[in-house]
């Protein structure tokens, strides 16, 4: 059962978004700048869920979501992940990408070809429900549920992952 909404989710998913459609301005730059998973992070800076000296001490790949969070298991689920989720792409429990959910489907982030779509650098809005090839293959899925294909630049051809989300404000917790 899901909790009731943190309005710093919707905060951090307003600034991701903002920044995204701004490509000239400092953020975009900075967010630009930093792995998936720390440009994700730096979100939750930006929103004050948690501080710049708490961000130096956290790890973005594996504090952000890990392999026991709830699972994303087809593009119809992904169109209802709330906004302010970090989005986590696991090969088997080690994450590959990190992206934040904006809502209605979509997800920004950086350094997201590594999963088939967007751009090898720079902060981005992207379709997450119609850009990833989704695809179910239960009899391969040791994790319950749909998997997503992922092509991406750094993935050998063929490669599977599971997409798991855990609400962003969490972190301060």
């Amino acid at each position: 059962m899901e909790t009731a909404p943190d309005p710093r989710d919707q905060y951090a998913a307003n600034y991701a978004r903002s920044v995204a459609r701004n490509p000239s301005s400092a953020d975009y730059r900075l967010l630009s700048s930093k792995m998936c998973w720390d440009a994700v992070l730096e979100c939750a800076v930006k929103v004050q869920i948690i501080t710049e000296e708490q961000c130096k001490t956290i790890s973005g790949k594996t504090a952000l979501v890990n392999g026991s969070d709830r699972l994303v298991p087809s593009a119809e689920s992904m169109k209802a992940v709330p906004p302010g989720q970090s989005l986590g792409f696991f090969a088997g429990f080690y994450p590959m990408h990190m992206m934040l959910s904006t809502g209605g489907g979509e997800g920004a982030g950086n350094k997201n070809a590594c999963i088939g779509i967007g751009q090898p650098v720079g902060w981005e809005l992207l379709d997450l429900v119609n850009g990833p090839d989704w695809e179910y293959r239960t009899a391969l899925n040791t994790y319950q549920g749909a998997i997503v294909s992922l092509r991406g630049i750094h993935i050998p051809t063929g490669e599977v992952a599971v997409v798991r989300r855990r609400s962003l404000s969490l972190l301060d917790r």
